[in-house]
């Protein structure tokens, strides 16, 4: 009996699931926000390519968008926050991810946080900009395509405005 229910989990949690498309893990998190932030975001044909190729880029830009929703509300006072995933339509060698909210913008002494760091340390580069119409903020991330290890949450955290 025992070997039957250990059989049954092996079963259960030996399978391997496939991976969640970043569309639907971004659907996902527009949901999550209801009611907080307007949330909506767009991406081009080559970066959902790219994305969907790669699992592990997908998740560092999915946890780089997460944070970056979570920054505009938290630190931002945003109610709305535009994503858009673009990628190098030329070489396909890198991710963009562009996020636009309407708050207060980024703060004058702004630093770079920890998510910043590690995304220049593997190759990307971060910046964040007043908004175009002198309120919020822009924040761009470009990522290398390839096989990136994903960056984990709590990568991100702190850093106020944007600063993960």
């Amino acid at each position: 009996l025992l070997d039957l229910a250990l059989s049954d989990v092996r079963a259960i949690f030996g399978e391997e699931q496939a991976p969640v498309s970043i569309e639907t893990r971004l659907e996902a998190l527009q949901g999550q926000w209801t009611g907080l932030i307007d949330v909506t975001w767009g991406m081009s044909p080559r970066a959902a390519e790219l994305l969907g190729a790669d699992p592990d880029l997908a998740d560092w830009t999915h946890e780089i968008v997460g944070e970056a929703v979570t920054n505009a509300s938290r630190h931002g006072q945003a109610r709305s926050i535009q994503i858009r995933l673009d990628a190098d339509r030329e070489t396909g060698t890198r991710i963009t991810v562009t996020a636009t909210d309407n708050g207060v913008g980024p703060p004058s002494a702004h630093r770079a946080g920890l998510g910043s760091s590690r995304v220049q340390s593997r190759g990307g580069s971060w910046t964040l900009e007043p908004g175009p119409y002198g309120s919020g903020s822009v924040m761009t991330v470009v990522l290398p395509t390839g096989q990136v290890e994903c960056a984990k949450t709590d990568d991100f955290a702190g850093g106020g405005a944007w600063g993960g």
